[in-house]
C-alpha cells in the first residue's frame, strides 16, 4: 500500500458518533439532538475515536497519493457536515417574488401558486421540514444538508429569477442583475 494521510476532526459534547464495520464496509452512525444519520466509506479507510477528548481520527491509505488526498479531504468535510447537521440543522430560505405568487403547506405538501394554469405541489420527505410563516417566505429545514438544498433546488426550478421584470423564486440574499427591455 502507498502512504497514510490522516485528518483530526473534533466534535461536540451533545453529539454521539458509533463505528459500524462489517468485513470490508466502513461506516459512522452520528446521533444528536436533532435526530440520527450515517455515512459509508470506500475500501482504504479507518477511523480511530478518542471519546474522552471528543476527537475523531480519519486514516486513509490508497496507492495513488493524488487520489488519497481529495478523498481523504471530501471525507472529513462529509463528516463535519454530519456532525452540524445532527446538532444545528441545516436551513434554507426562499422568497417568492411576482404577483399572485403565493405559497402554503397542507399535509407534507407544498402547494405553489406561481402564475401558471394550475396550481403546483410539491411532496417532501418526513425528514424535511418546511415552514411558510408568509405567503412568500419558505423555510426548508433539515440534517440532511444535500437533501435540504435539493428540495430547495426544486422548489425554485418551477420559476427562475427572471431578468427583466425581476420575478421568480429568489434565495435568501440572492440578488439579479435587471436588465434594460428592448427599445424601439
Amino acid at each position: 500500500m502507498g502512504t497514510k494521510e490522516l485528518k483530526i476532526i473534533e466534535y461536540p459534547q451533545t453529539v454521539s458518533i458509533n463505528t459500524l464495520s462489517t468485513g470490508k464496509d466502513l461506516s459512522l452512525a452520528f446521533t444528536g439532538p436533532l435526530g440520527k444519520t450515517s455515512l459509508s466509506f470506500p475500501e482504504g479507510f479507518s477511523i480511530e475515536m478518542n471519546p474522552e477528548e471528543r476527537v475523531l481520527t480519519l486514516k486513509c491509505s490508497l496507492p495513488s497519493p493524488k487520489l488519497m488526498k481529495r478523498l481523504i479531504g471530501t471525507f472529513s468535510s462529509l463528516i463535519k457536515q454530519k456532525i452540524e447537521g445532527v446538532s444545528q440543522g441545516f436551513k434554507k430560505q426562499l422568497n417568492l417574488v411576482g404577483v399572485g405568487y403565493r405559497a402554503n403547506v397542507k399535509d407534507n405538501n407544498l402547494s405553489l401558486r406561481l402564475g401558471y394554469s394550475h396550481e403546483i405541489n410539491v411532496a417532501f420527505d418526513e425528514d424535511l421540514e418546511i415552514i411558510c410563516p408568509n405567503q412568500t417566505t419558505i423555510f426548508i429545514r433539515g440534517i440532511d444538508l444535500v437533501k435540504v438544498t435539493q428540495k430547495a433546488a426544486e422548489i425554485r426550478s418551477w420559476r427562475l429569477p427572471e431578468p427583466y421584470k425581476g420575478k421568480g423564486i429568489f434565495y435568501k440574499g440572492e440578488t439579479v442583475r435587471r436588465k434594460e427591455g428592448k427599445k424601439n
